[in-house]
């Protein structure tokens, strides 16, 4: 049988596994989670990370909710975009029901990192995370 202590470092390893686990391990969040990192991955085709500067937030709402008041948003649509950005804050919104995503530009992140109804990629500083009702969950690689 295997130690608790290694079964413990394998689940802190495996981000997906701990989102999955705050939000209560639904077929909904696992759906949500695997649409949201394919949604990063086409993102990283048009910002480079270690060219970016500031704090990149992506996220997708449990309930398509708006996490942000979307009056200082634009739909995204095109993502040159995200080409040589320089903005401070970049925060997109996934949706699940097809809608176009939103974007904001030198917005707060802060509020969104403290949902409880959402899961969240952030990238700053170089170092990549996910948040899960307000569970920062780093991604080591």
């Amino acid at each position: 049988m295997p130690d608790q202590s290694l079964v413990d470092n394998i689940r802190k390893e495996n981000y997906a596994l701990q989102i999955f686990i705050a939000l209560g391990n639904s077929d909904k969040v696992i759906t949500i989670t695997t649409k949201l990192i394919q949604f990063i991955q086409e993102i990283y085709r048009s910002i480079e990370p270690s060219h970016y500067k500031g704090h990149l937030v992506i996220y997708s709402s449990i309930d398509d909710s708006l996490l942000l008041d979307d009056t200082n948003s634009e739909k995204f649509f095109d993502r040159n975009i995200l080409f040589n950005n320089t903005s401070n804050v970049i925060i997109i919104q996934f949706f699940q029901n097809g809608n176009l995503p939103l974007i904001w530009q030198n917005n707060v992140a802060e509020e969104i990192l403290n949902s409880d109804n959402a899961v969240i990629y952030s990238y700053k500083n170089f170092k990549e995370c996910f948040y899960a009702k307000k569970n920062k969950i780093d991604i080591f690689f």
